[in-house]
């Protein structure tokens, strides 16, 4: 299974391996990072939960603080000296001039107890002795139905004094607060009436959970010993004691009634009651569960633009190497392709892509050149093998019959045509014998100097010749056949189609201490501009001795090198043909 996935990735193509790659690469760190925040969300969100539940936790303990004002409330209220003594002549005095001060002087006092708290959201306060009843705030009081009082006192002065609490159905916003009076002179402890404190337990809880506007207004549910003592009126008792029963930590998210709710329960402090406050939390799940989404959301967008990038980055590489691959099939299929055809060009890149572009470049260039050179020095041997063969008809007929000629011209006193006969003999052995054999400077100028007392009977005053090449650079090899139509195009341009005379001088030197330069020059003509350019671009039709110039330059290059070769150019009045060939000499160093 391992080697068939193995075989089959390394078959994949080159674009498929970097984006297998790339996904090997970005798959992992997307899951990763996904899940980080996920992680990230989760710990977001129980921070907030746990913030939410802080704040809950501390509406309790305001409750519970009020509920203790209230209580040090009715402290205050039984245990004051006018109250005290109002209370006594209330119950015990018959001058009704007396009660009614009492009375008077006892509403005095519970409206400024219950002016003073006020923010403990303190609605009235009564006091009752036997029938006879005092109120802070009479119309409050009279809003709450008398069995409730009734209940109210008799369940206080069953707790000898002890503060109870006490709710009703009637009065659903309403807690009251009931403890029985005793005389407190002398601890004689005496009932001497009832006090009951009304509570606005509805508006206690709302600003209990005002937490800077930041929710919606809070449900809560009080409940002492099983009983509800309190709910909010939008809270069905059944569903809120179901969601406490339900709640399997200190706070969660719930649902009722279609809604979310962040429930949170405990014990009131100071009080072994239990509580269950509910913030709509409906928002806060629409902003989590977005802030969630939107960073999945950026997250897959982001992962996918890097894949898209990615993709869109190796298949531009990759169109570099299918370039590469085509020029290689279209090589293999055309021997003569060129680099060259290409638009792109790589010359101009230095990394890994244009360097194997330029190296198969240059192989194929390299290729080219070999093919061509194998090709071009096949023709020529073949060419030579054929002039060879034609060459081989009789030699020694022609040089015994140029020998007869030669004795002939002797006996009959023509020394001139004698002269003529023996340069020809020696200037047809050189250029019909040894063609294989390696060849030198030296052995080039004598086949020059047999030529030139050929043209020198010929011409006689109006040519003259000049050699100049010191002896040290007689043993340089040089291909045969270099020299001599050099002077030969001299001779036809110079006097041929001149009357004037023609001077040819033949030099040489020595450069950069590995190339030899062979310097011909005539008067009586000149060389046309980028002659040897022209020629091979056919611009100018080659015949005669444009054929040679053409034949050293192109012998020269394949022997030697493209370096090497021969230039023509003008030097005032003298036309001037130079010939570079390597400083080689056999077994003597150059």
């Amino acid at each position: 299974m391992v080697a068939a996935m193995r075989k089959y990735f390394l078959n994949l193509p080159l674009i498929r391996k970097f984006f297998s790659i790339l996904l090997a690469a970005v798959i992992p760190v997307t899951l990763v990072s996904f899940w980080g925040s996920s992680w990230i969300a989760g710990a977001y969100s129980e921070l907030l939960y746990e913030n939410i539940a802080a704040q809950l936790s501390y509406s309790a303990q305001e409750i519970s603080n009020h509920f203790r004002d209230v209580e040090s409330l009715s402290y205050m209220v039984f245990s004051y000296d006018k109250i005290q003594s109002g209370l006594r002549t209330i119950r015990f005095s018959s001058n009704d001039i007396a009660r009614a001060d009492a009375t008077a002087s006892m509403r005095s006092l519970l409206g400024s107890f219950g002016q003073n708290y006020r923010s403990s959201y303190v609605s009235y306060i009564n006091v009752f002795a036997d029938q006879f009843s005092v109120s802070s705030n009479s119309y409050a009081a009279s809003e709450t139905p008398e069995s409730v009082f009734r209940e109210i006192r008799t369940a206080a002065r069953e707790t000898d004094g002890s503060v109870i609490w006490y709710s009703t159905p009637l009065c659903p916003d309403k807690i009251f607060l009931g403890r029985e009076i005793r005389e407190i002179s002398e601890l004689s402890l005496k009932p001497l009436g009832e006090e009951v404190i009304c509570v606005n337990i509805g508006a206690v809880a709302e600003a209990a959970t005002l937490f800077n506007n930041q929710y919606e207004q809070a449900e809560y549910l009080i409940l002492r010993d099983g009983d509800v003592l309190y709910s909010t009126q939008d809270l069905a008792q059944e569903d809120a004691l179901k969601i406490r029963e339900d709640l399997t930590g200190k706070y969660q998210v719930v649902k009722l009634g279609g809604r979310n709710y962040f429930a949170v329960s405990g014990k009131l402090p100071y009080y072994d009651w239990d509580y269950l406050c509910l913030v709509p939390f409906d928002n806060v799940m629409v902003a989590l569960n977005g802030a969630k989404g939107l960073s999945t959301g950026l997250l897959i967008l982001c992962s996918v633009g890097v894949l898209a990038f990615a993709y869109a980055l190796i298949a531009s590489l990759n169109r570099h190497f299918s370039v590469l691959i085509t020029k290689m099939k279209v090589m293999g299929e055309d021997a003569s392709y060129s680099p060259q055809t290409e638009t792109y060009n790589y010359n101009d890149r230095t990394d890994e892509i244009g360097v194997l572009h330029q190296q198969f470049d240059l192989m194929a260039a390299k290729i080219q050149n070999l093919i061509r050179i194998n090709y071009v020095n096949e023709l020529l041997k073949k060419e030579a093998q054929l002039k060879a063969l034609e060459n081989q008809i009789n030699p020694h007929f022609l040089y015994n019959t140029l020998e007869s000629v030669n004795w002939r011209a002797k006996a009959c006193g023509a020394e001139d045509i004698s002269i003529m006969v023996q340069s020809l003999a020696a200037l047809l052995r050189v250029t019909l014998g040894q063609s294989n054999a390696s060849f030198t400077l030296k052995q080039e100028l004598e086949l020059v100097q047999s030529y030139m007392a050929i043209q020198e009977c010929r011409f006689e005053d109006r040519l003259e010749f000049h050699v100049s090449v010191p002896p040290e650079l007689y043993p340089v090899h040089i291909v045969k056949l270099t020299i001599q139509p050099l002077v030969e195009n001299a001779i036809h341009y110079g006097l041929e189609e001149n009357t004037e005379t023609c001077e040819i001088t033949i030099s040489a030197r020595q450069m950069d201490g590995h190339r030899l330069q062979i310097i011909v020059t005539n008067t009586g003509s000149v060389f046309e501009d980028d002659l040897l350019e022209k020629l091979r671009t056919s611009q100018i039709i080659p015949h005669g001795h444009g054929i040679g110039l053409l034949n050293i330059d192109k012998r020269l290059k394949l022997t030697y090198g493209e370096e090497y070769g021969l230039e023509l150019h003008n030097e005032e009045d003298r036309a001037v043909a130079v010939v570079t060939i390597p400083m080689e000499r056999g077994e003597e160093l150059c």
